[in-house]
C-alpha cells in the first residue's frame, strides 16, 4: 500500500502504530477512510487528531463518530461522502 493510505499514528517512542478501527473485519480498509486521512493530512494534521476525529461521536453526524457512521450505513456513497463533507470542513477549520 502506497504511504499515506491509511491512518498511522506515531507512538512517544517513535514506533508507529495503525489502528484497527480503520479496517473492515476482511481486513480491507473500510470505504471512506483513506480519504478522510489524506484531507487531515494534506491540512497538516497528525494521526493522533485524526483518529480522535474519526472515533469521537457528533451531532453532524446524528450522534455516530465517523467510523461508526460508516459501519452502520455500510459505508454505502452517500455515507462515504457525509462524513467526507465533514472531514474537509472539520479539517479546514484545524488548519485555520
Amino acid at each position: 500500500m502506497r504511504r499515506g493510505r491509511l491512518l498511522a499514528c506515531r507512538t512517544a517512542d517513535g514506533h508507529l502504530v495503525y489502528p484497527a478501527f480503520q479496517f473492515a473485519r476482511d481486513g480491507a480498509v473500510r470505504p471512506g477512510i483513506v480519504d478522510v486521512v489524506a484531507v487531515f493530512t494534506a491540512a497538516g494534521v497528525d494521526g493522533w487528531t485524526t483518529a480522535a476525529w474519526l472515533t469521537t461521536p457528533t451531532d453532524v453526524l446524528d450522534g455516530d463518530s465517523a467510523v461508526d457512521h460508516l459501519v452502520v450505513h455500510r459505508a454505502g456513497a452517500a455515507a462515504v461522502q457525509r462524513v467526507l463533507e465533514q472531514a474537509r470542513a472539520d479539517a479546514a477549520a484545524l488548519a485555520a
